[in-house]
């Protein structure tokens, strides 16, 4: 199991690489006329995977786009995933969890830039509240999925079923099937 401070370090870590990918690949792309910026919200479905205490819910937020290489694209996304409460055998009900994430996933895009498949891989961290058990924590979590991108003029609309993983402090799980549009509008 990892600590606490072992997530911190890793995650400041992982934001640090990110930070000088970032700066170098920039001025890389900049010279180069590559860059890309995007940002747009989403929107969709969310359907707990294995959970008793949640019923299926919705997902909303917001994403930006990044290109690195035109095979690469970074994403940071902040959403917020909302479960409907789930029903007891007697009548009554559990209140539902609720998950707001803020995460940066890899696009992997194997056409290149023009194509609009992707592959997505993140880590991210999560505020996780569960109503009467265990309270508020923040907590890892990592996501994988496919996506899809159409474009017409700057604006794309985006279709992205993930599989989202909220690792919690007890050494379990909480997974999460999502299922979301987007629109993205490219400032370049």
């Amino acid at each position: 199991m990892i600590g606490r401070s072992q997530r911190q370090t890793i995650a400041a870590a992982f934001a640090l690489l990110l930070g000088l990918s970032l700066i170098s690949s920039d001025v890389q792309a900049s010279i180069m006329g590559l860059a890309r910026y995007g940002v747009g919200p989403v929107g969709g479905y969310n359907l707990p995977v294995g959970q008793a205490d949640a019923e299926p819910g919705t997902t909303f937020g917001m994403r930006g786009r990044y290109s690195i290489t035109p095979h690469l694209i970074m994403e940071p996304a902040l959403e917020l995933l909302r479960n409907g409460s789930a029903s007891t055998v007697t009548g009554g009900s559990i209140p539902a969890p609720s998950i707001n994430s803020f995460g940066l996933n890899a696009l992997i895009t194997p056409g290149g830039r023009s194509k609009s498949v992707y592959f997505t891989l993140g880590l991210g961290l999560a505020s996780l509240d569960v109503p009467g058990a265990l309270g508020s924590s923040r907590e890892l979590t990592y996501n994988v999925g496919v996506g899809l991108e159409v474009g017409v003029g700057p604006i794309a609309l985006d279709l992205s079923p993930r599989f989202l993983v909220v690792r919690t402090a007890d050494g379990a799980s909480r997974k999460h099937l999502t299922v979301v549009l987007g629109a993205n509008y490219y400032f370049r």
